[in-house]
């Protein structure tokens, strides 16, 4: 029994070692498949995470792809309203070119001894557009040769894009109609029915064939558009690119200076507080440097000040509300002022700009996201040279031979700007102390224009280079609170302060320091007169707040244009830029300033009201006796009567809460010509 027991022991040895080997090989192999399991689930976990990270770059595309569609349709309804605004004009023509006789033609042709004004026009104009044929003869045969009538009345307005209209319109009422040059006088009589020559009729149809034919064959002759012509870095390229249209109907804009230099606010004598660093440092005898001296201490770096520049109080949706309230249309930021602040984030700028120091915000950005939403234009200016960088300096001490500051830290920045927040306007200053080739300015306006995403809407001053100013440019702004006499053939603009001595904000000014409004409305009507823009500048404090005495004046200049802008926005110089009117119980004569719309209504505006309520306005003449004359924001047409010169205009005997308009008045004319 032993023996049996010991033998059924040992197969149960052998059974369970081989239970044991086969529990070993399961859990091997449960092991195995434990280890598949968690190299599968890793991989699941992995094409989860890439299917993720995938539907997230389709959702950014698909965004990205709805936002361009909506760009896109904006662009659309934008172009379908441009090209209605031309179908209008186009449709006049065709009709008064339609209702022509042939008694018309043969009034022209039969000029054997043309009027001045005539061949002065038809050769400027044609001579531009490249008709070479410069006699009178060869003028006459052209228009009045077969097919010239029916080409004009054939002719699509969708082959009138805004930039040949635009072309056009600078071509006529610029270079030819308000130029200094001796057609000058005989444009303005042939537009006129002044000229007593030619038939009312006659003039009509010159007008607008002058026009179409400029349209015809700028449209015809296959000139590129603005979006698909190539500039090359040279100013003959440049200076042929015509400005966006917004800009010249805009009229008015704010400028804003707004930089560490706000911290201190200081300047001596009403001097300019944004040239703080550069008086205290550079003139160590000087006022400046005694009052800084006495307030923060001999040793405290100008560095310091970017601590106290916080913005901490900063609404940009209230300063955007308040630009639009102002009637402005467009904006212009210091994106960096001659500091080298940089009011945006600049690895060029490392700790010495808006995001890395100071409010730690991306000051230019957040303003450009309120300006845009509410409808405005967002532009900004950029300090090409800074007062102390080192290789600037470097540069400087090398005759400009070298350009490491340019290549290193100027032209990054300038793109940087134009990259990200696709400015309307580019604003350079800064430019004195060299050449434009030393900062490399063609080159980069090349860039702007044919590539950059602000190349269909941007437009640029003329502060590019030492000697560039009222030479190069889109707009001419010659030296600061630039306000010529005399009327501009070129576009210009002139960048003011509310502040008369600062430009950024100076604590140490009083009221006497600030323009009254009607001496703002004054400056911003005469400008648009002579064919300038106004561009008004304010100094925000270091905290972010607009004082409210710039509130004040921008609120007042907002409630003006409200009644008296539809003279403003969108004029054109007249033939007449200014009057005056002298009243003999009235020892100040009223200063007068002329604009015209639609090449049509004449406005008047008088800047001041004179004692007896007549004003001489000698200009105008009626062409018969329907001429209206109305006073923006009284509900009443006004009495007026012929004078020696032009007419006398009765304005309202009524208190002056009956008329809505304050400090300057518009004074409307319809069926008026010079």
């Amino acid at each position: 029994r032993l023996q049996t027991g010991l033998s059924k022991l040992s197969d149960a040895a052998v059974v369970v070692d081989s239970l044991s080997r086969d529990a070993e090989e399961k859990k091997t192999l449960l092991a195995e498949k434990q280890e598949l399991a968690n190299r599968a689930m890793l991989e699941i976990t992995r094409n989860l995470e890439l299917a993720s990270s995938q539907k997230q770059e389709v959702k950014e595309l698909t965004e990205k792809l709805a936002s361009e569609a909506i760009k896109m349709e904006a662009s659309k309804v934008q172009i379908e309203a441009k090209l209605s605004n031309i179908q209008p004009v186009l449709d006049a023509a065709k009709e008064a070119v339609g209702s022509i006789r042939s008694d018309n033609l043969a009034e022209l042709k039969s000029l054997k001894t043309p009027p001045t004004a005539i061949r002065d026009v038809l050769a400027g104009v044609l001579s531009l557009m490249g008709f070479q044929d410069q006699s009178w003869n060869g003028m006459k045969t052209f228009l009045g040769g077969r097919g010239v009538k029916e080409q004009i009345l054939a002719f699509d307005a969708r082959r009138i894009t805004p930039e040949i209209r635009a072309r056009v319109e600078e071509i006529l009422r610029i270079e030819l109609f308000t130029s200094k040059k001796t057609h000058e006088r005989h444009a303005h009589d042939l537009l006129s029915s002044s000229f007593l020559p030619l038939s009312f009729e006659m003039r009509t149809y010159l007008t607008f064939l002058l026009i179409f034919i400029a349209s015809f064959l700028l449209a015809t002759q296959g000139i590129q558009l603005k979006s698909e012509q190539k500039y090359t870095p040279d100013w003959k390229s440049l200076d042929s690119r015509p400005n966006p249209s917004w800009y010249d109907e805009s009229k008015i804009g704010i400028f804003i200076h707004w930089g560490v230099f706000s911290v201190p606010s200081h300047s001596c004598k009403d001097g300019s507080a944004e040239w703080y660093w550069f008086n205290w440092k550079n003139y160590p005898n000087g006022c400046d440097a005694a009052w800084h001296n006495a307030t923060y201490g001999p040793n405290f770096p100008y560095s310091k000040f970017a601590e106290g520049f916080t913005a901490r109080l900063w609404n940009p949706d209230w300063w955007a509300n308040l630009f639009k309230k102002s009637g402005a249309k467009y904006v212009v930021l210091t994106s960096k002022h001659h500091e080298g602040w940089c009011n945006f984030p600049s690895p060029q700028a490392w700790n010495w700009n808006s995001v890395d120091n100071g409010p730690g915000i991306d000051l230019a950005g957040e303003l450009t996201k309120a300006v845009r939403k509410v409808g405005l234009k967002m532009g900004l200016y950029h300090s090409l040279y800074e007062w102390y960088h080192p290789l600037y300096i470097a540069d400087k001490k090398n005759n400009y031979k070298t350009t490491r500051y340019v290549d290193e830290v100027l032209m990054p920045q300038l793109k940087t700007i134009v990259n990200n927040y696709s400015p309307s306007v580019v604003w350079a200053d800064g430019e004195w102390e060299a050449k434009d080739s030393y900062w490399k300015s063609k080159e980069f306006l090349a860039w702007l224009y044919n590539e950059s995403p602000s190349k269909e809407d941007v437009v640029i001053n003329d502060r590019w280079g030492w000697g560039d100013r009222d030479k190069h440019g889109g707009f001419f702004t010659g030296s600061d609170r630039y306000n010529p006499s005399l009327l501009q053939t070129h576009k210009w603009e002139n960048c003011f302060t509310i502040d008369s001595g600062s430009w950024g904000y100076n604590r140490d000014a009083t009221l006497k320091n600030y323009l009254t409004i009607e001496t703002i409305l004054d400056t911003v009507v005469g400008g648009v007169a002579k064919n300038g823009n106004a561009l008004i500048n304010i100094g925000p404090t270091a905290d972010g707040l607009i004082l409210p005495i710039y509130e004040e004046r921008l609120t007042q200049m907002g409630e003006w244009l409200s009644i008296n802008g539809e003279g403003i926005y969108k004029s054109r110089p007249w033939i007449y830029q200014n009057d005056t009117s002298n009243s003999p119980n009235d020892p100040i004569p009223v200063k007068i300033w002329y604009t015209i719309v639609n090449n049509s209504t004449i406005y008047a505006y008088i800047m001041s009201w004179p004692l007896d309520s007549k004003v001489t306005l000698r200009y105008p003449t009626p062409r018969g006796n329907s001429g209206q004359v109305n006073l923006l924001g009284y509900d009443r047409p006004l009495d007026w009567i012929p004078g020696n010169s032009g007419i006398i205009v009765s304005l309202p005997l009524v208190p002056q809460s009956r008329i809505a308009s304050k400090w300057a008045w518009g004074i409307k004319l319809v069926g008026f010509i010079a």
